[in-house]
């Protein structure tokens, strides 16, 4: 049964050595000892998930995909930011290497030869040991990576609007080169160093012609207007 040291304070100091010896040998004092070593070592150190301590090498195989997608997605940014086309008019099912092809296989691969002839071993072993259809060079893989980049900086963007106080949004209807109707929302941004203008992004209208139906062009104002609000 539980006793001194637990549910009652402990009195007979002239016997506590002995008390002590004693209560060290109970099954429910070794079974808090191990509770609470255990919560140490749980506190000190990450606690990694029960499949990652089963194979500690599943855990350094996610960090080295990790690192082969870095000049990817990197490359991929950098295409973005200098608004540059990412494929070229054919050669892109062809196998990826230092050399250049006889045809333009377009800026992204181009752009990708640089880190592997400057010496990218992680890069290249990727695209020595990967298959053909888990290399992430693909079109589809890149759209994908653009539209991920695309959602991450309207949230940032939102976030700065929500902090600043003054803002204004300001929107501007034109058709892009496939004929549709494209909305470009800009945010402009007061603090105290000045004012920013933001490009929050395009939105297809609904409508091609909004003159020949108000109903849908002013629905679809107040989407715009939901979605400066919530994204």
């Amino acid at each position: 049964m539980v006793g001194s040291l637990v549910t009652k304070a402990l009195t007979n100091y002239k016997c506590a050595i002995e008390l002590f010896n004693k209560h060290s040998q109970l099954i429910y004092h070794r079974d808090c000892c191990v509770a609470c070593e255990t919560f140490k070592r749980t506190v000190g150190t990450p606690r990694l998930d029960i499949q990652d301590q089963l194979d500690r090498q599943r855990i350094k195989q996610k960090l080295l995909n990790r690192q082969r997608l870095v000049p990817i997605i990197e490359t991929i940014l950098l295409l973005g930011r200098q608004e540059l086309s990412f494929r070229g008019h054919r050669g892109e099912s062809k196998e990826l290497d230092i050399e250049e092809p006889k045809e333009n296989d377009g800026n992204f691969r181009a752009a990708l030869r640089l880190p592997l002839r400057a010496g990218d071993i992680v890069l290249k072993d990727h695209l020595e040991s990967s298959g053909s259809n888990s290399k992430y060079l693909s079109p589809m893989i890149q759209n994908e990576v653009i539209k991920i980049s695309g959602t991450l900086i309207c949230q940032t963007i939102a976030s700065e609007v929500q902090k600043s106080i003054p803002f204004s949004i300001l929107a501007n209807g034109s058709a892009d080169v496939s004929a549709h109707e494209q909305l470009s929302i800009f945010s402009s941004l007061c603090f105290s160093i000045g004012m920013l203008s933001l490009f929050k992004g395009n939105v297809s209208w609904l409508c091609y012609s909004f003159r020949s139906n108000w109903r849908r062009k002013d629905n679809h104002f107040i989407l715009c207007f939901y979605w400066i609000r919530f994204e």
